[in-house]
């Protein structure tokens, strides 16, 4: 994968991350070891750690999932800033409670902060990370006009997918003909397989300008991250750039760190899935798990196991869609789904190699047949091994709908194309955060 398509969308999470590294290092060299003091060496000597690097990764780390470095939109400047407030005062608090768990394990009081001077980097580094997003809001305010050359044959189907685009105020679109000047439109998006000789003059008119020039498909991942299945089978498919190696360093590298992180998370959480498992039993003494036949790898089917987060009879009357404050859903099973325990039993699927970490979603057999009818290019999503988590579930709320599944195909055929182990690891720090933050688990509200 291009790395820089998905760095570039995050410029100002980047940005953000590299500024309190700096700030981090002024005020050690100008604070006299910054948050500890003379109590940085003692704190080094016994736990072969310095205090301040510890620091430093915690913060970021932190503040990476509890959104501070998000440039939210929809929001006021003003709002941003209580939020980064309350978010910076979030993210020192559990900084403070590792310290203190540390210094408790060691036994030894030389975990302490100077007050002053984490007040001092917490305030310096919120106004900063909010004149970044006055500075960033300031540029977004400008409108990119582009130039679409276009397929007059599919016209509905463009003409529908730039109206949906047209609720983001960065973009303004234009419609090849004739009588069109193209002094001022920026870019050039190339709508169709073959152009004819006046859409090549003007191809070679932004080429002369050095403007650029982009096919729909690759606008749409380098801006959106997401290929839309419609614009991918209408306008420009190509099957041989989804072909993933079987056998590769890559591949190999996932399977590794698919058994050591699986192993891991089951040793890890083996407690809290056993006093889950009894809080299961206690509320309605029913079962604990719940089983069902999923569409894997080559659409072949293979049982997951999940603790079961809703009531037993759920689905007597046939299988459908989850909704927005579901009362099939149990009282521990709303727990358990925000914070995604109930899908840890599916760990096993991982290890016997029938699923990955990362990867599109599995879904039910019985909806995957009514889906692959309606949305074009949908079997595409188990070209790859399903995951627990993956690129759909870390942009796009809980699906349920047949326009969902549309939404989240365009994330997953975006992975597919694009894999990387770069894309999984930014996969699994943003699920971190979406758990962190209980987002994405449930539908949205009037979803049915």
């Amino acid at each position: 994968m291009n790395i820089y398509k998905w760095l570039n969308i995050r410029k100002i999470i980047l940005i953000g991350i590299l500024i309190d590294i700096a700030l981090l290092e002024c005020f050690i060299i100008f604070s006299n070891d910054f948050i500890f003091g003379s109590y940085s060496k003692q704190f080094k000597t016994i736990t072969n750690i310095d205090a301040n690097i510890l620091f430093l990764f915690s913060w970021i780390f932190l503040s990476y999932i509890c959104e501070r470095y998000s440039n939210i939109e929809n929001i006021s400047l003003k709002n941003h800033f209580k939020r980064n407030i309350i978010k910076s005062l979030i993210t020192s608090s559990i900084i403070f409670i590792i310290f203190i768990i540390i210094g408790l394990i060691f036994k030894t009081n030389s975990i302490i902060f100077e007050l002053n001077k984490v007040s001092s980097f917490i305030s310096l580094s919120t106004f900063v990370q909010y004149l970044i997003s006055k500075v960033s809001s300031f540029f977004s305010d400008k409108k990119i006009n582009y130039l679409v050359i276009y397929d007059e044959n599919f016209s509905e189907i463009l003409i529908s997918f730039l109206n949906e685009m047209n609720h983001i105020k960065n973009y303004s679109f234009t419609l090849f003909n004739k009588s069109i000047i193209q002094k001022n439109h920026e870019e050039l998006i190339i709508a169709k397989k073959n152009i004819n000789e006046l859409e090549e003059k003007v191809c070679n008119e932004f080429l002369s300008k050095k403007k650029k020039i982009s096919r729909l498909t690759e606008w749409c991942e380098f801006k959106l991250n997401l290929i839309p299945p419609e614009i991918l089978k209408t306008f420009e498919f190509d099957h041989s750039s989804f072909q993933i190696k079987k056998i590769g360093l890559e591949m190999r590298i996932k399977r590794i760190f698919d058994i050591l992180i699986s192993l891991c998370l089951l040793i890890s959480t083996f407690p809290v899935l056993i006093i889950v498992a009894l809080m299961i039993r206690i509320e309605d003494g029913g079962p604990i798990f719940y089983s069902q036949f999923r569409s894997g790898f080559k659409s072949i089917n293979f049982r997951i196991y999940k603790l079961r987060s809703m009531h037993t009879k759920a689905e007597q009357d046939g299988v459908q869609w989850a909704k927005a404050k579901d009362k099939r859903i149990t009282k521990i099973g709303s727990f358990i789904r925000k914070t995604r325990i109930d899908e840890l039993p599916q760990l096993i699927n991982v290890l016997k190699g029938e699923m990955s970490l990362i990867g599109p979603r599995p879904e039910r057999p019985e909806i995957d047949k009514e889906l692959s009818f309606q949305i074009p290019c949908y079997n595409m999503r188990y070209l790859v091994k399903p995951g627990l988590s993956g690129w759909a579930q870390v942009n796009f709320p809980y699906g349920a709908s047949v326009e969902d599944s549309i939404k989240k195909l365009s994330y997953d055929l975006f992975y597919i194309k694009n894999y990387s182990i770069w894309l999984d690891i930014l996969i699994f720090f943003k699920t971190i955060k979406i758990i962190f933050n209980g987002k994405g688990a449930t539908p949205k509200n009037g979803q049915t």
